[in-house]
């Protein structure tokens, strides 16, 4: 019955020290697996900036990123409010999913940039990008890690439970600091998400990095227009804040939201933003996209 025929004290001593070896091998196991492909996943990112954007910092930065390019390009702006506008015609003009389905979420009423996640389009097409990003070993999937994080709450509860069974047959009830202890590990284990890009993907990450690195020495030479993907494959790995205000005077509007506010749910202050959002949708970009702020 050893460990379980120590003495309370000592027990907790063994719980704890197991308690912090079961949260490491948490933490190291997801960063340990690796691709077994050698395969270069750095030349499709240079024709696919929402995927890097994805990959770098998530679903908002891909949102941003995209908001971006589409307004670098005049298919749709942004107020001061983080409301985008756009035209339904525009989705003509583009063939990424994520642009489309951001441009018919943007089509007419403006609407919270971050709230787009919420659109059934939207977050089709994110999805997509994050499904093939997993699919190329550079995100991890909750299934990777999913079975270590089981066995350590069963191994953190059985220890626990064992251990009090144990202490209540032989008549001790002093069990509160055990229960307080197998609390913490086994709640702080539940709850830990793991990492979300996969060593790989870090890798790759860190190999654009370098690859890119002379595109980040002259981001203050950047030309807005979107004759280029420069700009935007810029901003989706360096950030869009490293991009110059001065070029691209939009950008502190559609940055992602830290942490998200619930100002941003979409149903809050319609109608202020709204007579915002329609001063800067008039423009001849978005005009008739925003035919209905006034109605």
């Amino acid at each position: 019955m050893f460990p379980f025929n120590l003495p309370g004290p000592a027990f907790l001593g063994f719980y704890t020290i197991l308690g912090l070896a079961l949260s490491v091998l948490l933490w190291w196991y997801p960063r340990r697996v690796k691709s077994s492909s050698n395969v270069d996943h750095t030349r499709p990112f240079f024709n696919a900036p929402y995927s890097l954007a994805y990959l770098n910092l998530g679903a908002n930065h891909c949102l941003s990123i995209c908001a971006f390019n589409l307004i670098d390009r005049g298919l749709m702006t942004a107020t001061e409010t983080g409301y985008i506008c756009s035209d339904a015609k525009f989705t003509k003009q583009v063939s990424q999913p994520l642009e489309h389905a951001l441009i018919q979420y943007a089509a007419g009423t403006p609407k919270a940039l971050f709230n787009a996640n919420k659109n059934v389009l939207v977050k089709a097409a994110l999805h997509s990008i994050k499904t093939q990003l997993v699919q190329q070993g550079l995100l991890h999937s909750n299934p990777v890690w999913l079975p270590i994080k089981l066995l350590c709450l069963s191994i953190l509860a059985v220890a626990g439970i064992t251990k009090i069974i144990v202490a209540l047959n032989h008549g001790h009830t002093n069990i509160i600091f055990l229960v307080m202890i197998m609390s913490f590990f086994i709640i702080g284990v539940a709850i830990y998400a793991g990492p979300r890009v996969s060593t790989e993907g870090k890798e790759t990450l860190s190999i654009m990095q370098g690859l890119l690195a002379q595109l980040h020495g002259r981001m203050s030479e950047l030309k807005p227009g979107g004759f280029t993907q420069e700009a935007t494959l810029a901003a989706a790995l360096f950030g869009l804040s490293a991009l110059p205000a001065e070029v691209f005077p939009y950008i502190h509007t559609i940055l992602p939201p830290v942490p998200v506010s619930s100002r941003d749910d979409g149903r809050s202050s319609d109608s202020g933003s709204s007579s915002s959002s329609c001063s800067s949708c008039s423009s001849s970009s978005c005009s008739s996209g925003c035919g209905g702020c006034g109605s």
